[in-house]
């Protein structure tokens, strides 16, 4: 009897489900708890993640890069620590934040590094209370940097020329005199002062200049000079918009020089017409003046500029006379003297090296450039094909004693950005007619095949900084837009 109820017992399977459940309660009850805790977990953490996104934005906005670094790292604790001081079932004492900033120039890198311990939903049949997280969060920002712009305007006879085609046809109908009769004239407005030494005809002694104003014509001179106070606007609207957008004012400093012939008073070729400034405000209105103090170059005694000995007045024109001596020779377009003049410390002229633009260093500093690219200039030999004697008219660094293109290497080499605004050489005749443009400057341009331009860009601009502008074109259009290019270039390569 005893054995028979052993062995139904033994085969009896009803209470198998039991046992088994029983059995597997344990790690179930392990598991759902893990799951239930590492959800809950990963939620905490990713509200902590959240707080280190915000404090790490927090000492990049506008105000804090502004700030020295102990203050935006104070700022980005305290948003940490006020968001996640409000995130439950974490364990006190425990969190600990780490904002780490990097600053380099005008960029700041934040770095923000946390830990915490959360409390366990299961603590206690997992057998541990909490759970160590950690995280990091990064954020950039930069700081609109301060800039020094030097801008260095092309004054010389070829700048006198109509700024559009009607203007340009208007001046040769008008000068077809000057040309023994023949049905081409002058376009360009840049016999100045004395047109009798010029041998030219022109009817009761007017020179072009005057005929030019006479006639109500804009010269590309004019553009120019609309252009450069259409370029001080842009500054100071720019400024203000980083005072909205950063809370933070950059400041923007501008000189305005002239390059033209070689002075002797001054032995260079740079014409100083307002120096280094601030007050925008002040420049401009002084640029909007009428005239416009950004004039052709005054050419005296057939183009030769000289110290003043005598002056005399004709037609309501002063005219300074000159010696053989204090002459130029006529070359009007020293381009490779300005630049010199600029990159030489013991000029006047000089611009010193750059710092990063950032609060506490040198500002920025850029030189932009307006020419139409033809150097008139006298050098130690000339190639053939140019004006005979030591007289030199082609692209810039075509053939010199000082080469612009190493100029400009060593101006770039210490951190100046060179800007240039290609007002184009406009090809007057078309190669035939045996003009002064036809046998001296039509090779670089014959065919359609401009090497002016390329030349400024490719041995002169920095990269991405050049902009052509022809006739009839907006100069003061083109000018802002590069004047923006080049504080954008200043921003993003600090």
């Amino acid at each position: 009897m005893r054995f028979d109820v052993l062995r139904r017992f033994a085969e009896d399977r009803r209470g198998n489900v039991a046992m088994y459940f029983g059995l597997a309660a344990i790690p179930l009850i392990f598991a759902m708890g893990m799951a239930v805790d590492y959800g809950n977990n990963a939620r905490k953490w990713s509200q902590l993640n959240a707080a280190a996104d915000a404090a790490a934005l927090a000492a990049v906005t506008p105000a804090m890069m502004a700030a020295s670094d102990a203050t935006a790292q104070t700022a980005a604790t305290d948003i940490f620590t006020g968001q996640a001081n409000a995130i439950s079932n974490i364990v006190p004492g425990s969190l600990s934040v780490n904002p780490q900033i990097q600053d380099n120039g005008l960029i700041r890198k934040v770095d923000v590094y946390y830990t915490a311990q959360i409390y366990n939903i299961f603590g206690g049949i997992l057998g541990q209370q909490t759970m160590p997280v950690s995280g990091h969060a990064q954020a950039n920002g930069a700081t609109p940097p301060n800039v020094d712009f030097y801008l260095l305007l092309d004054t010389s006879p070829s700048m006198a020329i109509p700024a559009d085609q009607n203007g340009i046809n208007t001046m040769v109908q008008n000068t077809r005199s000057q040309q023994d009769g023949s049905t081409t004239g002058c376009a360009f407005a840049c016999h100045e002062y004395n047109p009798a030494a010029d041998n030219l005809g022109n009817p009761n002694g007017e020179d072009n200049y005057a005929l030019a104003r006479n006639l109500g014509l804009t010269l590309r001179i004019d553009m120019v000079g609309q252009a450069t106070a259409a370029m001080v606007g842009s500054a100071i609207s720019t400024m203000n918009q980083n005072t909205t957008n950063y809370g933070w004012t950059p400041s923007y400093r501008i000189a305005i020089d002239s390059f033209d012939a070689y002075n002797p008073s001054t032995r260079t070729s740079i014409r100083q017409l307002f120096p280094l400034t601030s007050n925008l405000n002040s420049l401009q209105s002084s640029l909007n003046a009428s005239p416009s103090p950004i004039q052709v170059m005054e050419v005296y005694s057939n183009n030769n500029i000289c110290t003043a000995t005598q002056t005399t007045t004709s037609h309501g024109v002063t005219t300074t006379t000159c010696t053989a001596w204090q002459g130029n020779s006529d070359t009007d377009t020293d381009i490779d003297d300005a630049l010199n003049s600029l990159n030489n410390s013991s000029s006047p002229y000089y611009i010193p090296n750059p710092g990063t633009g950032a609060s506490g260093s040198q500002p920025a500093e850029v030189l932009m450039i307006v020419t139409d690219g033809v150097e008139d200039e006298t050098v130690a030999s000339v190639t053939a094909g140019t004006p005979s004697g030591n007289r030199q008219q082609a692209p810039i660094a075509f053939n010199s004693n000082v080469p612009s293109t190493a100029t400009c290497a060593a101006i770039k080499a210490r951190g100046i950005k060179i800007a240039i605004l290609y007002t184009t050489y406009y090809p007057l005749d078309n190669g035939s007619t045996g003009s002064w443009y036809d046998r001296f400057i039509y090779q670089f341009q014959r065919n359609g095949t401009d090497q002016i331009g390329p030349a400024l860009m490719n041995n002169c601009a920095s990269p991405g900084l050049f902009y052509q502008v022809s006739v009839g074109q907006n100069i003061s259009a083109a000018l802002v837009t590069l004047f923006q290019m080049a504080l954008q270039s200043s921003h993003l390569t600090q």
